[in-house]
């Protein structure tokens, strides 16, 4: 094969031009048909362009025409995990671990994919075995450490004191990279000056966080706060460009490491920095760790502790994180009573539309990420739809997408008594306001545990749906209730899973008093804490302005 060949398609790449690359692959697949660097070049080309579907068969064939080449088998991995077939990719990630030498660079990177894709396939168990043997072998890994915190959130059966021992341990072991002399900063002890406030996060595009992020930005005080954004994101979008608007000055430093962001913050010297990401985004780990301000706040965008000793300030509310969960939390607790969040409905949103039990029957619904799900959850929401035997029940999900995955889940609902019958799975839409307006399909909402909804709560309550929510005994598992009381729906909430479904056959059973709430909800959540942006903005700033006054009490540079 001329090697001048694959140098025009990587150029083509390089320069941006998607097109012409793929032009240039299938140029080449022409001339060598069943060469698995020319399969292999194409699959990757497809991948590259969000072809994922049609990079599908080119993958496979690379690997079956070459099936010891550990690239191709890297290729088919990330297409099949992105065209929606995890069930095959985890067999092609079992075969290539089988293929990997444990103290390998390579292995504990494939160990934690091994899991994570596990543990969204909801083999809880499976996945929490592989991040111990994994961390076993490589005790150190960040990247394994990081994970395996994230996982256990969704676990049904770990501790409230487990899952904070884990982060804590992440906090533990980038520790020692912080400075041996903590940064000394220039700010103003000056307690009432106007505040220099750093956002930091991956998501300032159209994602959910924006929802609670927007209020704040957009009724700030700006003649006593000012507000500096740090996107480390590529993508960008007609979200972000809104989101510009609110602010002072706006920074874009996508992919970049935590130096960089802790140089560039160190240049701009904000009083204060807020993550709204922590785990999701790596970097900012490492960058609160490295501490970039004087207070350090985490907020919003993951629900647990940092672990990181140097992020001083978590905030969230009285329900959310009762007296006594000081214990599971590295920060020191600020309570935004009462409700950490406020939101602001995408604009593209449409009219509430009239329940399904209207005109049919009863529909009971859940459009959370389905990696919330697993087998308690099923088998209470299996007494709700048994308690109210004529009912319906619909979900909606890009997992739900895979037939595999859909399978799993029918047969979870069938163990517990719940015909697939009964449900329905709802397709992928393409826009906010399309997904939205599916709404009209469901009657009530319900949450699963033991971690909660947050988007689809505020979402469904927005489109008139009611969410019943579980208490449960963490921040992750007491989010739904705190939401729903900001919501004043607190008659949605349920202290046991027996209340659970008492509360969802009593709604069932009274459609009048459903419906009238269903076409009040909007007026209600705007007269709520939780619809309340002005308000909320000014307790939200206002705990920030405690925070700076005791720092300049305490004499801190």
């Amino acid at each position: 094969m001329d090697p001048n060949l694959i140098k025009s398609v990587k150029a083509a790449l390089s320069a941006g031009n998607n097109d012409e690359a793929e032009r240039l692959a299938r140029e080449l697949l022409d001339q060598y048909p069943d060469d698995p660097v020319a399969l292999n070049t194409l699959g990757g080309v497809l991948a590259i362009a969000n072809k994922y579907t049609d990079a599908v068969e080119y993958a496979r064939r690379a690997v079956k025409a070459a099936p010891d080449n550990r690239q191709y088998h890297q290729t088919l991995l990330t297409v099949l995990t992105h065209a929606g077939l995890r069930m095959e990719a985890l067999e092609v990630m079992e075969f290539m671990l089988q293929h990997t030498n444990p103290k390998a660079p390579e292995h504990a990177g494939l160990c934690l994919s091994y899991a994570t894709l596990l543990y969204n396939l909801l083999r809880f168990d499976d996945s929490r075995h592989v991040f111990e043997t994994a961390l076993s072998v490589h005790p150190d890994d960040f990247g394994l450490h990081l994970g395996f915190a994230q996982m256990m959130n969704y676990f049904p059966d770990a501790t409230p004191e487990q899952v904070f021992a884990l982060h804590k341990a992440l906090g533990d072991l980038i520790a020692p990279l912080a400075p041996a002399t903590p940064p000394r900063f220039g700010n103003a002890l000056d307690p009432e000056k106007k505040l220099k406030v750093a956002i930091v996060s991956p998501d300032l595009r159209g994602h959910s966080v924006v929802y609670y992020l927007e209020p704040v930005l957009e009724h700030a005080d700006k003649s006593k706060y000012q507000y500096i954004c740090y996107s480390t994101a590529m993508p960008q979008d007609k979200i972000t460009e809104r989101l510009k608007t609110y602010v002072s000055s706006w920074r874009r430093i996508p992919e970049g490491s935590a130096a960089d962001l802790a140089a560039k913050m160190w240049t701009d010297a904000p009083d204060i920095v807020i993550d709204i990401a922590a785990h999701t985004n790596p970097p900012v780990l490492h960058l609160l760790n490295l501490r970039a301000a004087p207070i350090q706040m985490t907020w919003l965008g993951y629900p647990n502790t940092t672990g990181v000793k140097n992020c001083d300030v978590r905030l969230i509310d009285s329900i959310t994180d009762p007296p006594g969960a000081e214990r599971l939390a590295t920060e020191r607790l600020v309570r935004l009573d009462p409700c950490f969040l406020c939101i602001r409905p995408s604009p593209e949103v449409g009219p509430v539309m009239p329940a399904p039990s209207e005109s049919g029957p009863f529909v009971f619904g859940t459009f959370n990420n389905m990696v919330k799900f697993n087998d308690r959850v099923a088998a209470l929401w299996g007494r709700v739809l048994n308690a109210v035997p004529s009912a319906k029940f619909v979900m909606k999900n890009a997992a739900l997408n895979e037939p595999a995955f859909r399978e799993v889940i029918v047969r979870m609902f069938e163990k517990h008594g719940v015909s697939r019958e009964r449900m329905e799975f709802l397709p992928r839409t393409q826009s906010v306001a399309d997904h939205l307006n599916l709404y009209r399909k469901v009657d009530v909402a319900l949450d699963p545990f033991p971690y909660n909804g947050t988007t689809t709560i505020s979402e469904a309550a927005w489109m008139g749906v009611p969410t019943i929510c579980l208490e449960g005994n963490s921040h992750v598992s007491r989010v739904g209730i705190s939401l729903n009381a900001g919501l004043n729906l607190h008659e949605f909430n349920a202290r046991t899973e027996d209340e659970y479904v008492q509360v969802a056959v009593k709604w069932a059973n009274d459609l009048p008093k459903l419906h009238e709430l269903r076409r009040a909800m909007r007026d209600r959540i705007l007269a709520s804490p939780h619809g309340d942006a002005p308000g909320f903005a000014r307790r939200f700033e206002a705990a920030l302005r405690n925070e700076w006054r005791e720092h300049c009490a305490k004499g801190r540079t």
